[in-house]
């Protein structure tokens, strides 16, 4: 089953998020700053904030630079990252569709409108 691009977009973000707790890692581990990594990426203290909480991707020229710059494997800002099997999103689609399902059919339209209020604010 070919992925949809919501669960893509899911898998992506927690994927960035991932690469950012591992440049942090890095950094730290090569005691850096982030403002010191900010010089090496000719970027702002900011931007490295940004990048190590998943907020913003890390472009692969940076990646490349801070790849030879500490010495590693491209591996090394992977870690930890797990690609969901066919099986497993075709698992998580079916309990949402369920979930959605079940959210539809309920008759108290105030509660319905106040779990999915709850869904938009966790998902965002």
């Amino acid at each position: 089953m070919k992925k949809q691009p919501d669960a893509i977009s899911r898998n992506m973000s927690q994927t960035i998020e991932m690469v950012g707790k591992n440049l942090k890692h890095l950094r730290t581990e090569h005691g850096l700053t982030q403002k010191g990594v900010a010089d090496i990426l000719g970027v702002s203290f900011q931007q490295v904030q940004k990048y190590e909480t998943g907020y913003n991707k890390l472009p692969i020229e940076n990646l490349l630079l801070l790849k030879h710059y500490y010495n590693t494997s491209f591996d090394s800002f992977f870690r930890g990252i797990h690609a969901m099997t066919d099986d497993e999103m075709q698992e998580n689609e079916g309990n949402l569709r369920a979930s959605v399902a079940r959210i539809n059919a309920m008759t108290d339209q105030a509660k319905r409108r106040k779990i999915i209020r709850v869904i938009q604010i966790l998902a965002a």
